[in-house]
């Protein structure tokens, strides 16, 4: 059953990871620490604002929702599988890096405000666990190559066509029956 709609897998696995690209990734809050902003970080404006890993990865994203419609049109999925595979990988471990990356490039300004902030009050307790959150869209993006990696993996060696798939459904039905 999955392998017949395997192609349907990969494309909503890379539907779900192109729309997370809108959602937030990643709330840097403040507040825990002493000052008052809250930042969002949303994945399209991280990957079009300066080339780096996020860019890497919606470009991998946008590869497999192309390479699934192409499939689609020409009936040839088992030719692109490894692609699609390889972008999965490339895209999930470039979100790591990204998200990596971001934690990183906040990480002064932070070290500078709780240290502000204690040099103010001494007793003061920071929780640090508190200023970096993910958020559903870091998560549905890799989820989406997930789902897109389980589709690409479960595409058959060869293109059977309705009528074998019929048949072999004919023939299970047939062995429960007996």
């Amino acid at each position: 059953m999955m392998r017949r709609y395997s192609l349907y897998i990969m494309f909503l696995g890379g539907i779900l990871g192109c729309l997370c690209f809108f959602l937030p990734w990643m709330v840097i809050d403040m507040s825990a620490i002493g000052d008052a902003s809250i930042t969002e970080i949303i994945g399209f404006r991280e990957a079009t604002s300066d080339l780096n890993f996020t860019t890497l990865s919606l470009i991998t994203v946008i590869t497999i929702l192309g390479i699934c419609i192409y499939m689609s049109i020409k009936k040839t999925p088992r030719i692109y599988r490894t692609i699609v595979l390889m972008c999965c990988i490339i895209g999930a471990i470039s979100i790591f890096i990204s998200i990596n990356e971001i934690a990183s490039f906040h990480r002064p300004n932070i070290t500078l405000t709780a240290g502000t902030n204690l040099a103010r009050n001494p007793q003061a307790e920071i929780d640090f666990t508190k200023v970096f959150s993910l958020q559903y869209g870091g998560y549905g993006v890799i989820f989406g190559y997930v789902i897109a990696f389980i589709g690409a993996l479960n595409i058959p060696n060869s293109n059977p066509s309705l009528e074998e798939d019929e048949q072999d459904d004919q023939r299970v039905h047939q062995g429960d029956e007996e």
